[in-house]
């Protein structure tokens, strides 16, 4: 196995395991990140705003790993407790040296932007923005008086600490 692959296998196993103290060890501190929604430049806040959703994984299943030099690109399904349940996605890595310095991740939003209007049945995740069964969510917490519905315990942990950042309007 290649350095470089131990690297992304190291930090894709502590990232999904909610292993943050070690998956920012292996995160270039210019690391920067490009995803369908979101863009970080910075490692800690990266791992700040992602860390909770890893509460919500059950398992990754990598397909395929190629790599050509200190780029790693794995293609993988992610299982989730929320629908869609499985999730295949593609992640470039670039290394500089023994750290990450980049990710490019890709993936169909199409599940999460599709239904995006709440019906009496459903609600939209306030930290996530994905759509939760309101008759079966995997989180709730009550606000203000408001009851929000959350995709998995993780984001209702992120929104408990600071419900705030996320009733503000964007």
């Amino acid at each position: 196995m290649s350095h470089a692959r131990a690297i992304v296998e190291s930090f894709l196993d502590a990232y999904h395991r909610g292993d943050e103290k070690r998956a920012r060890a292996l995160l270039a501190d210019d690391f920067a990140f490009i995803g369908p929604a979101v863009r970080y430049d910075n490692a800690d806040r990266y791992l700040k705003s992602s860390a909770h959703v890893a509460a919500g994984f059950r398992g990754l299943e990598i397909q395929r790993m190629f790599e050509d030099g200190d780029d790693v690109c794995v293609f993988y399904v992610l299982r989730v407790n929320a629908e869609p349940y499985a999730m295949p996605m593609a992640e470039w890595f670039q290394l500089t040296g023994d750290r990450i310095s980049a990710i490019r991740l890709i993936f169909d939003t199409g599940p999460f932007v599709a239904p995006r209007r709440e019906s009496k049945e459903t609600a939209i995740d306030p930290v996530c923005q994905m759509v939760v069964d309101k008759r079966s969510p995997p989180a709730t917490w009550v606000h203000l008086g408001e009851t929000y519905y959350f995709c998995n315990p993780g984001c209702a942990e992120a929104f408990r600490k600071d419900p705030e950042a996320y009733l503000r309007p964007s």
